[in-house]
């Protein structure tokens, strides 16, 4: 960790004051750093073993700090699991991240934890506060099985109230927590590791234009190329199309910035592929070393309280967009020989403004833009349902589920005025082949950026940063000037995204500076649907010497995240069936299960109070089952359990 290489030093406490004779508090043996990379936007928290007892885990909570007239920045976003604009609404409720590692009991050793942050660019005008919580956890009856790389490893097999991690694996307990949206780990270091995981998730995942084969050999090149001195200079992220196919299979992802020698790659949310098997209960013992500190880069950051002063006092994050990307479609329907089909044509939106973290000393060298598509296919082989009078049925070789397929990749400065087609086909029964509407198409479009960053010095290597936001559709009735497009090839089956050749020259990303349009960014943050868009500390907030009052320990078991009481999802664990029940007598809109690595493995809307699911098919492992209607959209997690 070398400052060349972008690592800044924002708090520390290493038992004493700089003349390292005052004592910082009464446990001088408490000793923690807070690190940050400025190029890559990764938060490290490194903290000392000085407990020699029988623990088997340290629980790490990084969250915004409970106070008054404080708000919550974009900076944790990536604790939901999912990127969004710095326009979009925030859920209500502490951002925060969750994360769990081994406990080493051995008063000389040192253990960290990574954090991705995301950039908010109106940092700087608001006012807000960090906590970081520590927790000693013990065990007591618990079996947990994950799967990382595609090999299956045993985590834990704990009774009698202690035990120890399985060294095989690096995954710790974070998955056991049910109250966290998603964590991070740094159980999956070096090019080598995401080798095998990339690779592990390109052989589950179908694929029509892209090999399979085609995203190994590109994943390996990436591995080659990266130990490169001078990764990513002096050439454009089109000329090197294996780089796009490799990050396919994942939606967040960092590497480079290094000034010398090979690269590290860091795994983010959602490129973790694991399904797991817990029961039993975990148990928070005690805590651990809590501390606080400002925001590095807000308002009034360190100004009253000089123990809460950011060393490095500069916004976090690197990279964002400002404003949801959107596209607009136009339906049409109609028949042919083969079946009935439905066409949509698409455009994106002329504008879309993104914003450079300033402090990051990077630049934008180029960027390329993936769409990425959600599909579904009936879940049941052999099973007969109605689509626009046409019966269906689901071939065997076909794939279950809902998977993410990217679809193309072009340069950001042609995405604007392409367009293009998705085909939903319905053939005869003959044909065995099905099509089967997985609920509203426009919910499930996503933007992926690949953007390639440049040191402003200068020196050593780009930055490869990969950022995944969903898209917001709105149909319309016509699109000016839209071409015609003939009638599906009935030898193509499936799903089509066919995007015209036709490239503009007008750029759609635009980089949003004080420059670029007068006083553009001050107006965008200093505008109120900036701040009511995200959760905020109105009410006075207890104060207590001891910060870790603001979350007490506590027991958590398997099924602590609750549901809206008007939602009824049931049994949990579940095995053949699931029942979700809108108590209200309200009709419910959308169903939706998501896996624990973010994919939807099954979607489904409705009209109904109540739905039967079948899940027989699904993995054992932790679901979020999703329910929406017109006024409520409420989450549970589920565990899915096969005997």
């Amino acid at each position: 960790m070398q400052p060349s290489d972008g690592w800044e030093l924002i708090h520390k406490d290493l038992g004493y004051l700089d003349d390292n004779i005052t004592p910082t508090s009464e446990k001088k043996e408490h000793s923690w750093l807070v690190l940050y990379n400025k190029y890559t936007g990764i938060l490290r928290l490194l903290f000392k073993t000085c407990r020699q007892q029988d623990y088997d885990a340290m629980k790490i909570v990084i969250q915004f700090q409970n106070l008054p007239g404080r708000i919550q920045t974009n900076l944790f976003d990536l604790s939901n699991s999912q990127l969004n604009a710095t326009n979009a609404e925030r859920n209500n409720g502490t951002q925060k991240f969750e994360s769990v590692v081994k406990y080493i009991n051995d008063q000389s050793q040192w253990f960290y934890t990574d954090f991705p942050m995301q950039f908010d660019p109106c940092t700087c005008m608001y006012q807000s506060n960090i906590n970081v919580l520590t927790h000693l956890v013990r065990t007591a009856d618990i079996k947990l099985k994950g799967t990382a790389s595609g090999t299956l490893k045993t985590i834990a097999d704990i009774n009698g109230g202690k035990g120890s991690v399985n060294d095989d694996s690096k995954l710790g307990f974070k998955d056991i927590y049910t109250d966290v949206k998603k964590t991070i780990t740094n159980s999956l270091p070096g090019m080598n590791a995401f080798y095998s995981l990339a690779s592990s998730i390109a052989n589950t995942i179908p694929t029509d234009s892209i090999k399979k084969e085609d995203i190994k050999s590109a994943i390996q090149t990436l591995a080659n190329n990266s130990q490169v001195k001078d990764f990513l200079k002096n050439v454009l992220l089109k000329d090197i199309p294996y780089v796009g196919t490799a990050m396919s299979v994942v939606d967040y992802f960092v590497l480079g910035g290094k000034k010398a020698g090979p690269a590290k790659v860091e795994l983010m949310p959602m490129t973790i592929n694991m399904d797991i098997n817990l029961s039993g209960t975990v148990t928070t013992e005690s805590n651990y070393h809590n501390f606080h500190f400002d925001n590095p880069g807000s308002k009034n950051a360190g100004v009253s309280i000089t123990k809460d002063y950011p060393i490095y006092n500069e916004a976090m994050g690197v990279f964002t967009l400002l404003s949801t990307p959107e596209m607009i479609y136009r339906q049409y329907r109609g028949s042919s020989p083969h079946g009935e089909y439905k066409d949509f044509t698409f455009l994106s939106t002329p504008r879309s403004y993104y914003a450079i973290n300033p402090a990051s000393g990077l630049k934008v060298h180029d960027i390329q833009a993936q769409i990425i598509a959600e599909y579904i296919h009936v879940s049941d082989v052999g099973s007969f349902s109605q689509f626009n009078n046409f019966p269906i049925k689901l071939p065997k070789n076909s794939i279950t589920g809902l998977e993410r397929r990217g679809s193309y990749i072009v340069d950001f400065k042609c995405i604007g005025s392409n367009n293009m087609k998705f085909t939903e086909k319905a053939l005869p029964l003959s044909e065995q082949i099905m099509y089967a509407s997985g609920g509203d198409f426009a919910q499930n479009f996503y933007l992926k950026l690949i953007i390639n960053l440049e040191r402003i010095d200068g020196q050593g290597q780009n930055v490869l940063l990969v950022q995944t936001y969903p898209i917001k559709m709105n149909g319309v009735e016509s699109v000016q000037n839209d071409p015609y497009f003939p009638p599906y090839d009935p030898f193509e089956f499936g799903y089509l995204l066919k995007p015209n050749i036709t490239c503009s020259t007008s750029p759609v990303f635009y980089q949003a500076t004080a420059d670029d349009d007068g006083e553009f960014m001050y107006g965008f943050c200093a505008n109120s649907f900036y701040k009511d868009r995200r959760p905020s500390f109105s009410s006075p907030a207890r104060m207590s010497s001891n910060i870790a009052d603001q979350e007490q320990p506590k027991a958590v078991t398997s099924d602590s995240t609750k549901a809206s009481p008007q939602i009824e999802i049931y049994p949990n664990p579940a095995s053949n069936w699931l029942t979700v029940t809108n108590m209200s007598d309200k009709e419910i809109n959308t169903i939706r299960i998501i896996s624990s690595n973010g994919v939807i493995t099954k979607m489904l809307s409705t009209r109904q109070i109540m739905e039967k699911i079948n899940v027989s098919r699904l993995p054992t492992g932790m679901y979020v089952v999703e329910v929406q209607n017109s006024s409520i959209k409420k989450s549970k997690k589920v565990i899915i359990q096969h005997n």
